[in-house]
């Protein structure tokens, strides 16, 4: 059950926002935090009359005119057909009364908005042969150059600059407009529900990255710089809804924020599913960096990747963060390899010696630098570090065998090697590796989702594997890496020597492991393994499997792969 004492704090938050928020965004932000309380109406927690009273009250003071704020709430109506009540939104039932006064204003409306879209497309074809050569405001951007993807017109609000929108099956919706004070709006029927974006594509046949931005001046601006395809979300409560439309149209999703509140909560939300950059100084968007700087300056500060501190909560910092009962209970789990390596988090594999445990781990390394499929699981594709402890050429032939069979013997680019050992006990290096992944990661404007560190006993530094306070140390080296960098770490280790069915060391470091698993060689005489799961601390531990080994030639020597690995 939610308080009024927490519904107000909702409502007094949302209207806090918009007094707060700048003048070039404060339209899309109070459409769709209008749209946020009308849902919230929907529920039956507030009254109608409030939510209109006081967000009428907070957009004159913010400077919104009377008409602007009447169409506004009109639009932004819609969310009393998508019930969402503030609190636990889940664990909250819509009784039959709201959900069937819901469902008939939702076809109401359903009849309005296409009624809204057919003269929003008149409109469109009426305007998209006006010239934008001469536009204010694509002078005051420096993109005059990119005039043939806007058109221009004139309302009651005065003269535009718009550019065209699609819906998410990719049809002509519409178009936004931008006003030569900064201020924008979306044409009618494009509300805040749908997925609507803009479309500036580089004309070249390149899957490989596309960017997604707040405005439409981002977009182009990057597009013009990078020479790649660039989407515009209208603004940033939409931008994760056209980041998903595109994910599966390119290999690379890259959301390129404005530094401000509102695209640190967006850089927050996201997480780690996709990519978030945004220029270095406050406030900026990647439309001022192309002003100030023209395509090169763009370029290098699309390697800015929001930083964590960036994303600190406002908490006082002498206060702990108390979450309320089972909030996050429905928050999905991502996997690197579904069902094997989770996102995020610290593993190990280990197994005797000669049990082929490291073959097992660059296995998984391999595939996920690829980005294809193992043994029949979907792969997340991200960078890969391989801390070879023990060196030799053993680990760059098997990389090279792995290449052969599976990428066709193109080199797996972003499969990288350490070929010395990390002592994880020395702050200094483990500071020192922290770097250096930090600086191939903007070196290739990835995310490294991986490092696997082979073996333990070569990377631990000084102390004893079998004393708790040692191993804590170790783990905790291992926990900063994972913190820092958001990603997976996978320790490769051996087998007691007295009992061969447990890790050697300190019980402390299974403890702390989210996953584990044993590699066991099936006969002395025969290149095949038993992969079993020990621990699954977030999942159910999977079946016992066997894979064997092949051979496959490199020069004039064979080496061994998992063949079965897919």
């Amino acid at each position: 059950m939610t308080s009024d004492h927490y519904i107000q704090s909702c409502i007094d938050g949302i209207c806090d926002d918009i007094a707060h928020c700048s003048a070039g965004g404060r339209n899309n932000l109070f459409n769709d935090k209008a749209y946020r309380l009308f849902q919230a109406v929907g529920a039956g927690q507030i009254l109608e009359q409030l939510v209109v009273s006081r967000l009428t009250e907070v957009a004159l003071s913010a400077g919104l005119a009377q008409q602007e704020i009447r169409d506004t709430l009109k639009s932004a109506k819609r969310g009393i057909t998508e019930p969402k009540p503030f609190g636990n939104a889940d664990g909250m039932t819509i009784s039959p009364e709201i959900a069937a006064k819901a469902s008939a204003l939702q076809a109401e409306l359903d009849v309005q908005s296409r009624e809204k879209q057919a003269y929003s497309l008149e409109q469109l074809q009426n305007n998209r042969n006006n010239s934008a050569a001469d536009s204010p405001y694509l002078a005051r951007k420096k993109l005059t150059d990119a005039h043939e993807l806007f058109f221009t017109g004139e309302d009651n609000k005065g003269a535009f600059t718009a550019h065209e929108l699609f819906n998410k099956s990719g049809q002509s919706a519409g178009f936004e407009r931008i006003y030569n004070d900064g201020s924008k709006r979306v044409s009618a029927g494009c509300g805040v529900s749908g997925v609507y974006y803009g479309c500036f594509l580089s004309g070249k046949d390149d899957d490989s990255v596309c960017y997604i931005t707040e405005g439409a001046a981002d977009a182009v601006s990057i597009m013009l710089a990078t020479g790649k395809d660039c989407y515009s979300a209208t603004s940033a409560t939409n931008i994760n809804k056209v980041a998903q439309l595109m994910k599966p149209e390119y290999q690379r999703v890259i959301v390129a924020l404005d530094n401000d509140k509102a695209g640190r909560k967006v850089a927050e939300k996201l997480g780690g599913e996709f990519l978030c950059v945004m220029p270095e100084n406050e406030g900026a968007d990647y439309s001022d960096v192309y002003c100030a700087g023209g395509g090169s300056e763009v370029n290098r500060q699309l390697t800015n990747k929001v930083k964590p501190e960036q994303l600190a909560d406002k908490t006082p910092k002498n206060l702990f963060k108390l979450i309320s009962g089972f909030d996050g209970y429905d928050t999905e789990f991502s996997y690197l390899i579904k069902g094997y390596l989770p996102m995020n988090a610290f593993g190990m594999v280990y197994g005797a010696s000669g049990s082929f445990k490291s073959f097992q781990a660059l296995s998984w390394a391999a595939h996920v630098a690829m980005g294809k499929n193992w043994n029949g699981s979907k792969v997340t594709q991200a960078p890969v570090l391989y801390v070879a402890g023990e060196g030799g050429i053993g680990v760059p032939r098997r990389i090279k065998a792995l290449a052969d069979t599976y990428n066709d013997g193109y080199p797996i680019n972003d499969l990288y090697r350490l070929d010395h050992p990390v002592a994880m006990s020395d702050i200094a290096e483990v500071n020192q590796l922290i770097e250096s992944i930090q600086h191939y990661s903007e070196k290739v404007n990835k995310k490294f989702g991986l490092v696997i560190i082979d073996t333990l006993a070569r990377c631990f530094g000084s102390g004893d594997e079998n004393k708790t306070d040692d191993m804590t140390r170790f783990v905790s080296a291992c926990d900063r890496l994972k913190a820092q960098l958001g990603m997976t770490v996978l320790v490769v280790h051996h087998s007691g020597v007295a009992d061969k069915e447990r890790a050697r060391g300190s019980s402390s470091l299974r403890a702390a492991c989210d996953f584990e698993y044993r590699v066991e060689r099936v006969k002395q005489d025969m290149p095949a393994l038993i992969l079993t799961s020990t621990k699954a601390k977030d999942d159910k531990e999977k079946p016992k499997q066997m894979f064997t080994l092949s051979n496959v030639s490199l020069f004039l020597q064979p080496t061994y792969l998992n063949s079965c690995l897919t």
